[in-house]
């Protein structure tokens, strides 16, 4: 497979200072924060058909774009999880949908900043639709998008999610910080999962958005 390259250094607007444009995850998917949601022109210039708002706001433009919204606070204690296989499933179908042109949808996830309520849907994403390992998925994400930082619930929720969906976590060994926190430890030690050995190398992306030859 193609190596998977820094979008900082590449096609993607993604990285660089202030995040100017939202983060592309892959090749139809988009991360991104509650400006991103609202400036018109450039979701059209990105060719954003569907969006993925998980904020406490209405949708901005209601009548130009098909929306999945999932009301809910960046805190630990809010359960996110029991909308993992809807908005998942929303994805994916939305993706498989196609333009008046002929191509493939693109989405917009976003929450307000891009950084841990819509980052916890895109991770759910990537784990049930395109296979991935949860932490394959967040170190991808990290890698096109430094500012994410999910909070330790929603991290929670992934990684019981990660286990429901391959019988194994990827982050019961990982040496993260970002995976040692006592909530996660506690059921991990409770609930012994398997380890699921990570691969080396750049994570496998079935539509990476950067790739070289």
């Amino acid at each position: 497979m193609p190596a998977i390259v820094n979008p900082m250094f590449n096609c993607c607007a993604g990285g660089g200072a202030g995040f100017a444009q939202p983060s592309q995850i892959t090749k139809n998917v988009f991360l991104g924060d509650m400006e991103d949601a609202s400036d018109f022109g450039k979701l059209k210039r990105l060719n954003i058909t569907h969006i993925v708002n998980v904020t406490e706001k209405p949708p901005v433009f209601p009548d130009d774009f098909l929306y999945f919204s999932l009301s809910l606070r960046d805190q630990p204690d809010v359960q996110i999880a029991p909308f993992f296989l809807e908005s998942t499933a929303w994805i994916r179908d939305a993706i498989a949908m196609k333009t008046k042109d002929g191509e493939a949808c693109n989405i917009l996830i976003h929450c307000k900043a891009g950084v841990s309520r819509s980052v916890t849907i895109c991770a759910a994403y990537l784990m049930r639709i395109e296979g991935m390992q949860l932490h394959s998925a967040v170190e991808w994400m990290y890698h096109q998008r430094p500012v994410i930082c999910p909070n330790e619930g929603f991290k929670l929720q992934l990684a019981i999610f990660e286990a429901e969906l391959f019988f194994g976590s990827s982050v019961v060994r990982s040496h993260q910080p970002r995976w040692n926190f006592y909530e996660l430890n506690r059921v991990k030690q409770k609930r012994k999962w398997k380890d699921i050995a990570m691969p080396p190398g750049a994570p496998d992306i079935r539509y990476p958005c950067c790739i070289v030859s």
